[in-house]
């Protein structure tokens, strides 16, 4: 069983985006989870994205946890049938992370449209409130710790096809994400926000 797990801000971009993506994509036996920021504080943010990954591992027949950013307006017909060949074929890929966009903020991690987590991941990672700010952030986080844990990250930019507009950051919202950047890179190294996922 392939989950879904969105992270939700703005009820209309979720509608308008996410939704109707999943809705594309998804089988009879998907699950779609969801969990709304209100605030969307990076400690909110990480608490709700782990609630998710619990949410996911209890399923015993997951397959994969996809974590879609509620901007994403399309996701590449056949996605689930292709995530479910590579997961199957290469148990030590622990995420499949979609290119960051023209439209995404944080160069040189997955872009927070979409990534796939192994149940290994969904079992083993969890999200930090430090550098949460942003749903690339908290991907890329995801990805440097499966890293850090000997898996694989692959990169797949036939994942996904479209993204709604991602409006203007607010001075608060630039502040904490340059914040989370510095904490990732504390944590990470310095180079890493240059790094492909």
């Amino acid at each position: 069983m392939i989950a879904f797990a969105v992270l939700t801000v703005d009820e209309r971009r979720f509608r308008a985006g996410a939704m109707r993506a999943i809705a594309e994509v998804a089988d009879r036996s998907s699950l779609l989870l969801r969990r709304h920021l209100d605030p969307p504080a990076p400690c909110e943010r990480a608490r709700s994205c782990d609630e998710l990954l619990d949410a996911a591992g209890r399923h015993g027949d997951l397959e994969a946890l996809v974590l879609v950013g509620e901007a994403t307006s399309r996701i590449a017909a056949g996605a689930t049938a292709r995530l479910r060949s590579l997961l199957a074929a290469r148990p030590e890929v622990a995420a499949v992370a979609a290119p960051p966009g023209r439209d995404v903020r944080d160069g040189g991690l997955p872009g927070g449209a979409l990534l796939a987590l192994s149940p290994w991941a969904v079992r083993e990672l969890r999200c930090d409130p430090r550098t949460a700010a942003s749903p690339a952030l908290l991907a890329g986080d995801l990805c440097l710790q499966a890293r850090a844990g000997g898996r694989l990250v692959l990169v797949d930019a036939g994942l996904v096809a479209d993204r709604l507009p991602v409006a203007p950051l607010a001075p608060a919202e630039r502040r904490a994400l340059l914040a989370a950047r510095v904490a990732l890179g504390r944590r990470w190294g310095e180079g890493v926000l240059a790094a492909t996922p």
